[in-house]
C-alpha cells in the first residue's frame, strides 16, 4: 500500500493497482473503520449508478451486495470470501462499461490488504473496528479476546454487588488476577465514555474485584461435572491457553494432565 502513494493521476496506471479514476484525492481511514462495511457501502452505491443494460453489473453486483450484508450481520459463511473475489473477478472481465469493470475494486482489493478483517467477519461474527453493529452487543465486551461480559460487572461494581461482579468475571477468566495486571485491555480503548473524555478503567476496576475476592475467601473453585470415563487428555505447556485449556477441561470432568517443560507454570505470564 506504502508503495501506491505516488502512482501518478492517469486511467492506465490508476487501472493497474485496481483503482477508480476520481478528483485524484486520498480518503484517510483509522482502526476503525471497518473495510467489509466500506466495501458494503460502495457496493450499495453502486447499485444506484448502474444503467442495468449488462447483466454482469446489474446482478453480479446485486449477489456481491447481498453476501457482503451477510457478512456485516455476523451471517457470513464458509466460502463467503472466495465467492467475493470469484463474482468479482468475472463482473471485470464481462462488464460492458468502465463503471461495471471496476465497481468490484473496493471488494476485491480490500478482501487483498485486510483478508483478516473479512476472515474475523465470517469465522469468528466478530468486528475488530467494531463499526457493524448488528453483530456487538457493547464494544468493550465485542473486543475482548474472552469475551468477558464487561458491562454487565462493572454494573454490579457500581451498585457495590462485588461477588456477584466477581462471578461474572470467573465465569469466562479463570485467571482474573492476572490478566488484572498483564492484560492490555483492548476494551478500555473501545470504551464509549472516551468518546467524552477518560474511558473506564476496567482494567483498573478488574483488579480491585479480584483483590476483593481474595481477602473476603469468595474464591471458589467451580463445580465438576461427572467424571469422564476412560479417556485421558494430555496438554503440552502450562501457559495461559494451557491452563485454561485444563481449567476448562477438569470442570467438564476429564482426566487432563499439564505437560510443561521449565519447573513453574504461567509461561509468558511469569
Amino acid at each position: 500500500l506504502k508503495n501506491s502513494l505516488d502512482i501518478p493521476v492517469d486511467y492506465e496506471k490508476v487501472k493497474e493497482v485496481g483503482a477508480i479514476m476520481g478528483s485524484g484525492g486520498m480518503i484517510v481511514l483509522d482502526e476503525d473503520t471497518c473495510m467489509v462495511d466500506l466495501s458494503r457501502y460502495f457496493m450499495d452505491f453502486i447499485q444506484e449508478e448502474s444503467c442495468g443494460q449488462c447483466v454482469p453489473c446489474r446482478i453480479g453486483t446485486k449477489r456481491m451486495l447481498e453476501i457482503l450484508e451477510r457478512i456485516t450481520k455476523g451471517e457470513g459463511e464458509k466460502g463467503d470470501i472466495e465467492k467475493l473475489e470469484k463474482l468479482g473477478c468475472m463482473i471485470k472481465e464481462t462488464s460492458l462499461c468502465g463503471l461495471g469493470q471496476t465497481a468490484p475494486n473496493p471488494v476485491i482489493n480490500t478482501i487483498c490488504y485486510f483478508r483478516d478483517e473479512y476472515e474475523a467477519h465470517v469465522k469468528y461474527k466478530r468486528c475488530p473496528a467494531v463499526a457493524c453493529k448488528e453483530i456487538i452487543s457493547s464494544p468493550c465486551q465485542h473486543v475482548c479476546p474472552i469475551d468477558t461480559e464487561t458491562s454487565v460487572y462493572i454494573s454490579l461494581i457500581a451498585k457495590r454487588h462485588f461477588k456477584e461482579a466477581f462471578d461474572i468475571i470467573l465465569k469466562d477468566n479463570p485467571l482474573p488476577s492476572v490478566c488484572a495486571r498483564v492484560c492490555h485491555h483492548p476494551c478500555e480503548s473501545k470504551c464509549l465514555a472516551g468518546k467524552w473524555g477518560s474511558p473506564i478503567a476496567i482494567k483498573t476496576l478488574k483488579k480491585f474485584v479480584t483483590e476483593y475476592a481474595l481477602k473476603a475467601g469468595i474464591y471458589t473453585k467451580p463445580k465438576k461435572e461427572q467424571k469422564m470415563g476412560g479417556e485421558k487428555i494430555a496438554i503440552i505447556g502450562s501457559g495461559p491457553a494451557g491452563l485454561m485449556a485444563g481449567y476448562r477441561l477438569a470442570n467438564k470432568g476429564y482426566d487432563a494432565t499439564i505437560f510443561e517443560q521449565l519447573d513453574f507454570p504461567g509461561g509468558a505470564l511469569t
